[in-house]
């Protein structure tokens, strides 16, 4: 028997116990810790479902719950909610990293979309997520909701325009259906209202549709019927609120009430519709107050149409078709705003309004008209009537008069008004006053006025519609008068909500001129118009063309598409042959001047109907130009914006445009298909553009009228302090983001690296077990020998898995690196937009150099990712080695004669004595670890090199042991 190898080999494990001591002690122990666990989730509903279990793990879209957690450790966690049955939907996620070991309190709420329903009971899953693993969960059900949007409303607006309210039904599997909504007891049953892929469900509800006439005044429950497998009650209801609402048909007038029987004016009319109010209840009074002068107000009490009787009826709805008929009087000017009285209160509507303006009128045989009937001639008395001008003296202690003139120049007369604005005058037209048309003015002492065309002496005269202070007119486009608006409501447009900021004048093309014929035989006709030898075509003359009872004859026509020029307006009637028309305001004018005019309008604008809509652009666009009035022949040279040639380069298209003979702009045809004349307009600056076109009849430049563009563009406004500001702290805050996820990223590395030390401590106990029964059974040794191959076969396994987790890290690091690509993106369009503030210059330059650190960082734990992963290869390929030398061993050991007895015996009594020295090593050891345990953590990566030396120690220990037992093997 060899006793010096046996010695030799006890030596060395002697040598190895002290080696593998320190990095026991200093590695933390996860077996004494518990496990992560969602120990209780707070703010979830009981329910029972349809078959009759009961579940208390119910929420409802939009909800927010407490997750508990227990956490043995401060590494960093997630807790997020997913679909059960495809985990790739995160509905919502907490990552959470711990400031103590125990328990946590994660809060989450959850989004009203929930995509991927498949079912009410158990589809959401809690997941508890450690180290990229699901290490514990819970189930959730979810429960619908419905929502209604606006809450509070009323049946009709102002205008009587019906309302619509959205009910949204949330948490119901996709394909579900709702049957049928209830506001309080009034339902509706939808059609095709079936859930969309989040759960959801839109259902737009016409108030007044309910019924006919909306619902009273109240709050209502909403609620809703799906056939599900959650019974209604838990569905979880709201509440819509009904106010009332006052509308007034008109919404202006001239505040008239006469017993004067009217020709072609009449009394107002005051059409007073109520929604919403209270059911059955009695409508005491209803008072017009006026806002101007706030002494003046009208009362009409018990105004409701028989058909009520002075009461609401079911629905809260009632009507007063004329409220002058109530109480007949005139009204002074002013905007009224309605009040409604019931026994109890009163509602006044600041919403609705009824504004009266001042009018003058003409009185002639009994009868009162807008226009006087017949020619009138210098030194005829006229009598006139005035409605509508502010109070007189009994609602103020003041005197109000009217003072008329002739064209605000030839004193008429000067009367006092009445209580309501009125009054009844006669004035004299003076001899010296020049054959055409004039004016009365009439202004009141707190200067309210107005003004009536008169026509002195002429028999037929003309009035531009649109543009009465003018000869000048827009001929038409293909004859048909076009009219575009900003930003009117059609299907695709976005903007309406930003460009009112811009909302101007309507624009068009194609003048209307009306005309009046005074003196003709009642009955005469309208024979043939023309504009110099060109005939109006009968289809663009609107109006009667036959003289009245008085000989007078009123009539309007569209100017055709004709170029530009001056046209004499000629009529010829049946009866007095061809008439000359003069201008109304110069009767020595009797021509219109045709001017060429551009109306811009968007591409997909329908101008054939007669409309179309006014550019609103978001940056640059493309819109479609229409061009009437033109002369065939001329040649065009670029657009104008705001009176600039700035972009005179870009519209060199334009020179290929033409005119054709009606005098409209054409582009040419392909194929028989017409292009349309456009431009690009690229300006970013918001605001309100003219665009004209100059062009050349011969060698003459001219100018067209003005078209307009709108431009809206938020991004523009970057600009403002306030938004570098806040561009400055989303910058920021991005950084704070990424510098959170390169901490996590860390943290992560560190968690794994730490698994790995705890896995290689519990292996490394165990082998230090099965050493030790060499000193008490050595029978047993082959069994002791396979079970540490065993061990060291799973250190391998749990070495390559760990590998592979710190491989996983690169994940990471390439996310990490995307984010920082980002931001680098972002901060170069930031650059691009704000390259002249020095402030945003300085931010960029320490931007830079917090990417070269963070970049180096990475750098460095790529490099130290490798480092480990070449040590870990290295062991396990030692490992590997060693497994095949046991194994050899383990084939080499039959088994021991008495022969080795008295020799063990020996050796048993020196390892006791070697095993006493060893505790006593192993305590002064322990007694150390206190100390050290505190910067255990930054000897971590130590302690794994400490690991892999105590691997070598007992590698060599093994070969010893070897050695012993090929020297006491029987030979």
């Amino acid at each position: 028997m060899n006793y010096k190898s046996i010695i030799f080999t006890i030596a060395l494990i002697s040598l190895l116990i002290p080696i593998l001591t320190p990095v026991l002690l200093v590695l933390p122990i996860a077996t004494a810790q518990v496990n992560y666990t969602i120990t209780n989730i707070y703010g979830t509903t009981t329910f029972t479902d349809t078959s009759g279990a009961t579940h208390d793990n119910g929420v409802y879209p939009g909800d927010t719950i407490i997750v508990e957690v227990y956490t043995p450790s401060t590494a960093t966690f997630t807790v997020r909610i997913v679909n059960t049955y495809n985990d790739s939907i995160v509905y919502v996620a907490q990552t959470v990293k711990p400031p103590e070991p125990g328990y946590v309190n994660v809060t989450l709420t959850l989004p009203k979309k929930l995509p991927g329903l498949t079912q009410a009971i158990d589809i959401l899953e809690v997941q508890l997520v450690v180290a990229g693993s699901v290490v514990n969960w819970r189930y959730l059900s979810v429960l619908p909701i419905i929502e209604v949007t606006p809450s509070v409303t009323t049946i009709v607006d102002s205008t009587g325009t019906p309302i619509t309210v959205k009910a949204i039904v949330y948490g119901l599997p996709e394909g579900k259906s709702v049957d049928e909504v209830d506001i309080g007891p009034y339902p509706y049953y939808p059609v095709d209202a079936v859930a969309d892929e989040n759960g959801m469900v839109v259902i737009p509800i016409t108030l007044l549709d309910l019924t006919g006439e909306g619902i009273p005044m109240d709050v209502y429950t909403v609620s809703f019927i799906a056939h599900y497998d959650i019974p209604p009650e838990y569905f979880r209801n709201t509440t819509l609120t009904i106010k009332p609402q006052v509308v007034i048909i008109p919404s202006s007038g001239n505040g008239i009430f006469t017993s004067i029987p009217g020709y072609d004016i009449g009394n107002d009319k005051i059409e007073v519709l109520g929604y919403g109010f209270p059911a059955n209840t009695n409508v005491t009074n209803i008072r017009l107050s006026n806002t101007n002068f706030t002494a003046v107000y009208y009362d009409f009490p018990y105004p409701l149409d028989p058909e009520f009787a002075n009461m609401t009826d079911e629905y809260g709805y009632f009507k007063v078709s004329d409220l002058l008929s109530i109480m007949p009087t005139n009204m002074t000017a002013g905007l009224y705003i309605p009040v409604v009285y019931l026994p109890d209160t009163s509602y006044e509507f600041r919403n609705a309004y009824y504004l009266v303006r001042p009018i003058l009128l003409f009185l002639y045989n009994g009868m009162i008209y807008k226009t006087y009937p017949v020619v009138v001639m210098p030194g005829t008395a006229i009598t006139m009537v005035a409605f509508g001008y502010s109070p007189g003296y009994d609602w103020y202690d003041l005197h109000n008069n009217l003072t008329v003139t002739l064209d605000m120049v030839s004193p008429l007369t000067v009367v006092e008004l009445g209580r309501d604005g009125n009054v009844t005058f006669t004035i004299t037209i003076p001899p010296e006053t020049t054959f055409g048309s004039h004016y009365i003015h009439g202004i009141d002492s707190r200067g309210y006025e107005y003004s009536v065309a008169i026509v002195v002496g002429a028999k037929a005269v003309f009035v531009i519609e649109l543009k009465p202070g003018t000869n000048e007119v827009w001929a038409s486009y293909n004859n048909t008068h076009v009219e575009a608006c900003p930003c009117a409501v059609y299907e695709g447009k976005t903007f309406c909500d930003v460009c009112v900021v811009y909302a101007g004048a309507c624009d068009y093309v194609g003048d209307y001129v009306d005309v009046t014929l005074y003196g003709l035989q009642p009955g005469e006709t309208l024979v043939k118009l023309y504009l110099n030898t060109t005939e109006v075509p009968s289809t663009l003359i609107i109006g009667n063309t036959t003289a009245n009872a008085l000989g007078t004859m009123v009539f309007k026509f569209l100017v055709p598409s004709i170029p530009e020029g001056a046209y004499t307006i000629k009529v010829v009637t049946s009866v007095s042959g061809e008439i000359n028309v003069a201008w109304a305001r110069s009767p020595s004018i009797n021509y219109i001047v045709v001017k060429p005019k551009l109306l811009l309008v968007t591409l997909d604008s329908d101008v054939t109907s007669g409309s179309g809509v006014l550019p609103v652009l978001v940056g640059s666009g493309i819109v479609r130009v229409i061009g009437t009035g033109f002369t065939p022949g001329v040649s065009f040279d670029t657009i104008l914006v705001n009176m600039t040639d700035a972009l005179r380069t870009l519209y060199t298209s334009v020179r290929y445009w033409s005119v054709d003979s009606n005098g409209i702009i054409t582009g040419g045809s392909v194929e028989g298909k017409d292009i349309y004349p456009a431009i690009l307009f690229p300006v970013l600056q918001p605001g309100k553009y003219e665009v004209r076109l100059l062009y050349y009849y011969g060698t003459t430049p001219n100018l067209s009228d003005p078209g307009y563009i709108y431009v809206v563009n938020n991004l523009t406004y970057v600009a403002t302090k306030e938004d570098v500001e806040k561009l400055s702290n989303e910058i920021n805050t991005g950084f704070n983001n990424l510098n959170t996820l390169v901490s996590s990223g860390f943290a992560n590395t560190q968690a794994l690296l730490q698994t790995l030390d705890t896995k290689l401590s519990a292996k490394l106990d165990t082998i230090t077990v099965n050493l030790s029964t060499i000193s008490s059974k050595l029978d047993s040794v082959n069994k002791s020998i396979g079970d540490v191959a065993s061990k060291i076969g799973s250190i391998g396994t749990q070495l390559n898995t760990v590998y592979g987790l710190i491989l996983s890290q690169g994940g990471k690091v390439d996310t990490i690196l995307s984010l920082v690509n980002d931001i680098h993106t972002n901060m170069t369009y930031a650059m691009i937009k704000l390259d002249k503030i020095d402030v945003i210059v300085s931010k960029l330059s320490d931007i830079s150099t917090s990417l070269s650190t963070i970049s180096s960082s990475i750098n460095a734990l790529s490099g130290k990712l490798d480092d480990v992963k070449s040590a870990v290869n290295s062991v396990s390929s030692s490992i590997s080695d060693l497994s095949s030398k046991v194994a050899g061993l383990d084939t080499k050991i039959t088994g021991l004669d008495s022969k080795m007895d008295s020799g063990f015996k020996g050796l048993e009594a020196k390892i006791t004595s070697l095993d006493s020295k060893v505790d006593t090593r192993f305590n002064e050891v322990s007694s150390k670890v206190d100390s050290a345990s505190g910067a255990a953590s930054n000897s971590m990566y130590i302690g794994v090199i400490a690991t892999f030396f105590a691997l070598l120690a007992m590698i060599f220990a093994l070969l010893g042991y070897s050695t012993i037992r090929k020297s006491v093997v029987p030979k």
